[in-house]
């Protein structure tokens, strides 16, 4: 196993909290609860000792009191092969969704239906890459070029899900770690599935729906990934010049990560579906604690919004999705790995 080399980062803004603090209670959120919780209700959350499902629904203790990894170190940065930079992620608590934010002074918001705001609980550190992966990046780990719009700095796209977790399995068994995909075929046409659950897998992975979220906020409450005014810190239609451009021109949000808004979408581990339908969501709370969404799906969410799309759609909370054997040249991916 090659072995982590942590490098300093000033400023990263991470939330850290001290060892005897758990997290519950520091948001507060409304409740929104859909569901119909009776003896005949065939919902995926768990309501009585005899139902199968996976989690608690009202007036069943949650999980929500998780103790929060405070040993393991979180503030740091790792750079690690292919010339991948990692900034380091603390364990946090925050509101994920359709935040004060996006309400402007008379109430509105451009919030669609499926950013239902809820908090978040996310217990262990982990990293998240400091760029979107480069086409330079992605050559030199599969051995060929997928993406429409060709620049060796400039974000791989055109990649479906399956690609970008055969991306990260590359990476993983250079390193020594362990796969967090099983895959079949090469190329183009492979074909992948998570094998490992996202928090347990100590190999490179695309980052969970939450663990982007929580990165691209970074501590703050802003339209984009580290500003309000996107021209600040993502290419999208109005000044992209309908094009892709180099990683990290522009501003970086308080964890210094860049291109979170705009620039191309990123596939991110989850199947898609209503937060309150994640088997990691308590509505008891209205928390979800170390979500990944559900096992079995139609699409996968990708996050952040590409070259080619209006404002609205690269807001943070913005949810994009698609067929996970679709590729497109606003398309990319950011890879992410738990830490212990």
């Amino acid at each position: 196993m090659l072995p982590l080399v942590f490098l300093t980062v000033a400023g990263t803004g991470c939330i850290q909290f001290s060892p005897g603090d758990t997290g519950a209670g520091d948001t507060a959120v409304s409740d929104v609860d859909t569901r119909v919780d009776s003896a005949s209700d065939t919902d995926t959350h768990r309501d009585s000792a005899s139902d199968t499902d996976t989690q608690a629904d009202s007036g069943t203790p949650c999980d929500a009191g998780s103790p929060i990894d405070t040993a393991t170190p979180c503030d740091h940065g790792v750079t690690t092969q292919a010339g991948i930079d990692f900034v380091g992620m603390c364990p946090t608590v925050y509101e994920m969704g359709c935040t004060a934010a996006e309400y402007d002074t008379a109430g509105n918001n451009d919030c669609d239906g499926d950013e239902t705001l809820h908090a978040v609980k996310l217990t262990q550190p982990f990293v998240i890459g400091v760029s979107e992966v480069t086409q330079d990046q992605f050559y030199a780990t599969m051995g060929y070029q997928p993406s429409a719009i060709e620049g060796g700095a400039l974000p791989v796209e055109t990649v479906t899900w399956s690609e970008g977790a055969a991306f990260a399995n590359a990476l993983s068994d250079a390193a020594g770690l362990g796969d967090c995909y099983a895959c079949s075929g090469d190329g183009a046409t492979v074909e992948c599935a998570v094998s490992v659950d996202a928090y347990a897998c100590d190999g490179y992975r695309l980052p969970t729906e939450a663990e982007w979220e929580a990165a691209a906020r970074c501590g703050d409450d802003q339209l984009y990934a580290g500003s309000d005014t996107i021209d600040d810190v993502g290419w999208y239609a109005d000044n992209s010049g309908a094009s892709t451009h180099e990683v990290d021109m522009l501003q970086a949000n308080a964890c210094g990560i860049y291109d979170m808004t705009g620039n191309v979408w990123e596939w991110v581990q989850d199947y898609l579906a209503d937060y309150t339908g994640d088997p990691a969501y308590c509505e008891t709370d209205n928390t979800a604690v170390n979500p990944d969404g559900p096992l079995t799906g139609a699409h996968r969410v990708m996050r952040g919004g590409g070259y080619n799309v209006p404002a609205k759609l690269a807001r943070v909370p913005n949810r994009g999705d698609s067929s996970p054997s679709d590729a497109a040249d606003g398309l990319g991916l950011r890879l992410a790995r738990s830490v212990r």
